[in-house]
């Protein structure tokens, strides 16, 4: 064993290792993006839609309401529109190619898995600024990938994808900044336009961007403060250094960047304040109820609201509720929405017990090691701020449409996708310090734990459950290649 572990942690600290992490995801969301019947169950429909709406518009605003009913919502005053927007030219160039309807999903879900890619490679730098070691955070990240809602949503048209980097990217920049304040002693100009360019256009890719610019913005705030009560800003000869010492293209492309962000984000945000007195108005506010009731989500919730019985407004009795549904929904397989077995979805049980358990110790020992594990640290205070802040946005949007509709709606696991791996490494930290010297019983933990997982783990689960509906209709090799799939798979799952 004293051989064993280092050689162990070497390989698992590798960027080799991560890079096979890497390879996991690409394989498992790649064969879902191949394979799976389109639309799959996150709004693939929705997103592909809109998403032809914009490869006829020059600008990315839709200029005016279409007449009649509005499936899509009021997209006029929609500020999630920039992935469609930016998605519509790959698609406008498969267009002109003439490729056939299928090349052009399966195309757009590859580059649905690459913009992931891209978060993940982000997401390791983000994290190796904290002090978590290296191998402790390439492990939470191959859990991450094999949570099974991360490759299952990666392999979507779905703006979900494109909001993942942007945040992760948004959260580097900001700790990039707190190194420059109090390294350096100086307000990184750069640095901070590029920061709240892409906290604007965020906003822009999906509104649930929302809390992490509010996160963000305070924090921001607060270095800054911090930095000038303690004197260590030479305002006068640092402020504008970095500003001068990039070139001019850069200097006016940054320029530019910031000030089209600001606009967008005005055009949209708030002129819907002003006029509407709210930043995400419903569909009912802009077009009124009868033009809605063809827009799902809307018609959902007005439906619930004629009818709402009236429910137990316990905050503790929903939470109860809402971390179960949101812990069903991160680890359920789920099929597509055109099929007999209409998003049938199941939940693997070895998997699914073997999360709760790991999840709930971690927790336990999360709170006894809390002070050590943020002792010195404050990129990783940074982060579990950060993390707090959405996941309070999150429960507290869901709690307010419980108690206004009557019933619990929108509570989905893919919308922590963003954060779920900083908990990750947050709590095999906390195993970490509980483990300590017991190099034995934390190599065995560690491998009994991803054996366990693996009982669903990652497309595993997608292929054990599927059946023949579950794929590209008319395609005997997808058909075959996942039969055989499942015939390997299988054995392994218990209960058979």
């Amino acid at each position: 064993m004293q051989k064993l572990y280092p050689r162990l942690v070497a390989a698992l600290r590798s960027k080799i290792f991560f890079m096979i992490t890497l390879l996991v995801f690409v394989f498992s969301s790649g064969w879902l993006a191949f394979s799976a019947i389109y639309p799959m169950a996150f709004d693939e429909n929705y997103h592909l839609n809109l998403i032809k709406m914009h490869a006829h518009m020059l600008t990315p605003w839709f200029t005016h309401q279409l007449a009649g009913p509005a499936p899509y919502g009021a997209i006029t005053r929609d500020p999630s529109y920039l992935y469609h927007y930016l998605m519509s030219f790959p698609y406008r160039l498969l267009q002109a190619m003439h490729t056939s309807f299928r090349v052009e999903v399966v195309s757009l879900r590859l580059i649905n898995i690459l913009l992931f890619v891209w978060g993940l490679i982000l997401l390791r730098r983000l994290l190796l600024k904290t002090r978590a070691s290296s191998a402790v955070i390439n492990v939470a990240l191959l859990f991450f990938v094999l949570t099974p809602v991360v490759p299952l949503l990666a392999a979507h048209i779905n703006y979900d994808n494109l909001q993942f980097p942007l945040v992760i990217w948004l959260l580097l920049l900001c700790l990039e900044f707190r190194e420059q304040l109090f390294k350096k002693h100086r307000i990184d100009l750069p640095t901070l336009a590029l920061l709240i360019s892409i906290a604007l256009l965020g906003s822009l890719v999906v509104f649930t961007f929302l809390p992490f610019l509010a996160a963000v913005a305070v924090y921001v705030l607060y270095l800054l403060i911090v930095a000038v009560r303690n004197r260590r800003i030479k305002w006068r000869r640092r402020l504008s250094t970095g500003w001068k010492s990039l070139s001019s293209s850069k200097r006016y492309g940054l320029g530019a960047l910031l000030i089209l962000s600001v606009v967008m984000f005005s055009a949209m945000y708030g002129v819907n304040i002003i006029k509407y007195h709210n930043p995400i108005p419903q569909c009912g506010q802009v077009l009124g109820p009868s033009r809605c009731a063809s827009y799902p989500p809307w018609n959902r919730n007005n439906q619930a609201a004629l009818h709402n019985p009236g429910v137990n407004p316990n905050p503790v009795i929903y939470s109860a509720s809402w971390l179960g549904g949101m812990f069903d929904r991160l680890f359920f397989t789920i099929n597509g929405t055109s099929m007999a077995d209409n998003n049938a979805n199941f939940l693997a049980p070895v998997m699914s017990v073997t999360a709760v358990i790991v999840g709930a110790f971690g927790v336990i020992l999360l709170i006894r090691y809390a002070r050590r594990l943020v002792k010195a640290d404050a990129p990783l205070v940074f982060l579990i701020f950060v993390t707090l802040v959405y996941v309070a946005s999150v429960w507290g949007r869901n709690y307010h449409d419980y108690i206004h509709l009557g019933k619990i709606v929108a509570v989905n696991g893919r919308y922590l996708i963003t954060i779920l791996p900083i908990i990750y490494v947050v709590v095999a930290m906390a195993y970490q310090e509980f483990w300590g010297t017991r190099r034995g019983w934390q190599l065995g933990f560690l491998v009994l734990s991803f054996v366990l997982f693996m009982q669903g783990g990652g497309i595993t689960g997608f292929i054990h459950y599927s059946n023949a509906n579950w794929y590209w209709p008319d395609d005997p090799l997808v058909l075959k290649l996942n039969q055989r799939a499942k015939q390997i798979v299988n054995p392994f799952f218990f209960p058979k």
